[in-house]
Parts: structure tokens; C-alpha cells; sequence
């Protein structure tokens, strides 16, 4: 499959960024390993509001679709882990258009992620993990 990266991110962040509510908090977070199937990028923003529950993701794959974060489902695992989950449709492949269905695991204490994919009709698991900070 075709890996979605767009390049860096940081021109729609720092649009983004500036609307951004003030009890979201901004976890930036790069890849250390990405499965080589594509659908998985080397940078994922997370915009949390814990205290509505909420979430949003803004990811090269998000971007080729959208023109800004997108939202997800959140679920709080612990007081420091959160499952989130989001799904991404009309990506534009060779020969049809295609959805995703994505899952990540934030582990706030240690500053990590994790992340898989899903291609709709296809047999593939596409994954990834890595480190986060603290943007805002």
C-alpha cells in the first residue's frame, strides 16, 4: 500500500494550533517504528480534552482528507491511558477509495503511543509506536 505522509505537518498545526480550546492539550508524537505498509506516518498529533472526554487526531493520512483534525472516540483505560479510536474514509488509492479504521493507545506517564490500522476489505494490520511531548 502507499504510504499517505504528506511531509511535515507543522505549517497545519500551527493554523490549527491557534483555535485550538484552551483545555485541550496537544501530545506531538513521532514514530521510532511504522509497519512498511503504509497508512501509518512518522508524526501524529492528539488534541485531548480530558475533562470533556474528547479527542482529536491530525495525521498526514487525516490531512489528505481533511483540512484539520478530525474526531475521535476516546476512552480512558486508567488515570494515565487512553484508547483512541478514529476512522479515516475516502483516502484516494490506485483503483477505488478506501477507509481505515485506526486505534491508538496514549500512555500519558510514559510519554508513548501506539497505533494500528485497518484497511477496510484488505488483510493487513498496519502499525506503529513511538514518543510524544507536550506541545500545548
Amino acid at each position: 500500500m502507499k504510504n499517505f505522509w504528506m511531509g511535515p505537518l507543522a505549517a497545519m498545526l500551527c493554523a490549527v494550533a491557534g483555535a485550538v480550546p484552551a483545555a485541550e492539550t496537544i501530545y506531538g508524537c513521532e514514530a521510532t517504528y511504522v509497519s512498511k505498509q503504509g497508512f501509518v506516518g512518522p508524526e501524529i498529533y492528539f488534541f485531548l480534552d480530558e475533562e470533556k472526554g474528547t479527542v482529536r487526531v491530525l495525521d498526514g493520512v487525516v490531512q489528505s482528507v481533511t483540512d484539520g483534525p478530525m474526531a475521535g472516540k476516546l476512552t480512558k483505560r486508567s488515570n494515565s491511558i487512553y484508547r483512541v479510536n478514529w476512522t479515516v474514509a475516502n483516502i484516494k488509492g490506485r483503483t477505488t477509495e478506501l477507509t481505515v479504521n485506526y486505534t491508538g493507545n496514549l500512555y500519558l506517564e510514559k510519554n508513548k503511543y501506539t497505533i494500528s490500522a485497518v484497511v477496510r476489505g484488505y488483510d493487513n494490520k498496519v502499525r506503529g509506536e513511538g514518543r510524544c511531548k507536550i506541545l500545548k
